[in-house]
């Protein structure tokens, strides 16, 4: 009998573990570089300015310039887009990409190949107040989970 409420204790112990670390995995504060759904995504630099080239803060927000690197590992290509991309604030506000045209430095609608690399750069406007937290990139076959990536 006492075997058996070993067993059987060691079994759940292992399964708590399971689920809390299966939970923390979701939770990933991971900073600069984030590997999911066959994407590598790396941010190199992040900057807020109140201009960028062409670009100008309204009044009382800031540019947010993330440049990053987005490895697709996958077997086929993935279109990028600037629409794909979004700023959690530590507030929990949810800002999108600034729609940008015309400068190669900064991301567009970009066909990215099998095994390829893409290396660009996206804009957020962002009150000054606000400090970003997460980047999240949700592709369209990554469905219901996206890739976050902590920005602290």
């Amino acid at each position: 009998m006492r075997k058996r409420l070993f067993i059987i204790s060691i079994i759940i112990s292992f399964c708590i573990a399971g689920c809390n670390k299966e939970e923390q995995a979701n939770r990933s504060s991971v900073k600069g570089i984030l590997s999911a759904h066959q994407i590598d995504l790396v941010i190199k630099n992040i900057s807020r300015v109140p201009h960028y080239d062409v670009w100008t803060a309204k009044n009382d927000y800031t540019l947010l310039v993330v440049n990053f690197s987005l490895k697709n590992s996958r077997n086929k290509s993935i279109i990028v887009k600037q629409a794909q991309f979004n700023v959690i604030s530590e507030t929990g506000k949810i800002y999108g990409a600034v729609q940008t045209k015309g400068n190669t430095s900064i991301l567009h609608d970009r066909k990215l190949k099998s095994y390829d690399t893409l290396q660009s750069g996206i804009i957020f406007e962002i009150p000054k107040e606000e400090r970003a937290s997460e980047l999240l990139f949700a592709p369209s076959f990554a469905k219901d989970k996206p890739i976050v990536i902590s920005l602290k």
